[in-house]
């Protein structure tokens, strides 16, 4: 089962763009020997042109039920972009301070196992999201 347009759950600001659905229930009639085993894909936007790729799955590889969240290969995320269109005008970045992107943003959630994962990496390498980059005056 898939969707077939976006749902806004928050007008404007979170949608929910692209969902899909699948799950196999093994020895239905066994509440013993019962498993459920599948996947959901989401797809959200944040703000305006803002997308998570996001997954919720349980396979015969990975028996535990496995969550995650975050950017699609290539793509990048500017939180500072997201802060302006989410804060429409009401709140402005302080001139001065640097874009801060990621280019890889990724959660794990692995609940049955209490495990939580989270990767991230600037998309400007060598630029801290602290300090502008260095500059010389001689």
């Amino acid at each position: 089962m898939a969707t077939a347009s976006s749902w806004p759950v928050i007008e404007g600001y979170f949608s929910i763009t692209k969902m899909s659905i699948g799950f196999n229930i093994y020895n239905l009639t066994d509440p013993l020997k019962r498993n459920v085993l599948g996947d959901l894909y989401g797809i959200f936007e944040v703000g305006t042109g803002n997308f998570l790729l996001c997954a919720l799955r349980k396979t015969e590889d990975n028996p535990d039920w496995a969550i995650t969240a975050g950017l699609a290969p290539g793509k990048t995320l500017s939180l500072t972009a997201v802060a302006a269109q989410l804060f429409e005008g009401t709140v402005t970045v302080p001139e001065g301070i640097p874009d801060f992107a990621f280019s890889v943003l990724e959660i794990g959630v692995v609940p049955s196992k209490q495990s939580f994962r989270f990767d991230a990496q600037s998309a400007t390498p060598g630029r801290s999201p602290t300090r502008s980059p260095s500059t010389s005056s001689n």
